[in-house]
């Protein structure tokens, strides 16, 4: 990439991946400052949403260091701006970053969806399925392994569910 004229900004979920993505900043500031980018680490903050810290900001890229709900913030904020959007994995699952892995390095133009007002890249879930990505939350502080907050969400949540209805309507 160019620096002609561009801002990245590095969005980073100090919790993701168990603190994970904090270890990320001392490489970020030296790659940034090798290539002379005009840059600024933003941390996330409880409370604050992505869209009220990125408001105003115009041809940036806008790298979502953590996991895939950090992604989706960022997208929240982006979506109908000229900001880009990019990824350096730091989460527990890293879903969106394991499909675009296998894509050739560079920009591409991606869809995104759109439920209610919640836009959305990658998958849209509901059901037991949304329950486990939820209850991910919950074991967070727990002793399990990062890479198995997953799996032990699934038995947690097996365990846990109580089946919801849902009403869908669609439009043409």
């Amino acid at each position: 990439m160019e620096n002609q004229g561009k801002k990245y900004i590095f969005i980073i979920n100090p919790v993701a991946g168990k603190g994970k993505s904090k270890e990320y900043v001392p490489r970020i500031e030296t790659e940034c400052q090798k290539r002379n980018w005009n840059y600024e680490i933003v941390y996330t903050e409880e409370g604050k949403s992505i869209c009220e810290q990125l408001k105003g900001m115009q041809d940036a890229v806008i790298y979502a260091v953590g996991g895939d709900g950090l992604i989706s913030q960022v997208l929240q904020a982006i979506v109908g701006t000229n900001n880009r959007l990019a990824v350096l994995p730091a989460g527990s699952g890293n879903d969106f970053y394991k499909t675009i892995q296998a894509m050739e390095e560079g920009e591409h133009e991606i869809d995104v969806g759109k439920i209610n007002d919640q836009y959305f890249i990658n998958v849209a879930c509901l059901g037991i399925d949304a329950e486990v990505a939820n209850n991910i939350d919950k074991l967070r502080d727990s002793k399990i392994p990062t890479s198995q907050l997953y799996n032990a969400s699934i038995a947690y949540t097996f365990f846990q569910y109580h089946p919801k209805k849902v009403d869908f309507k669609t439009r043409h």
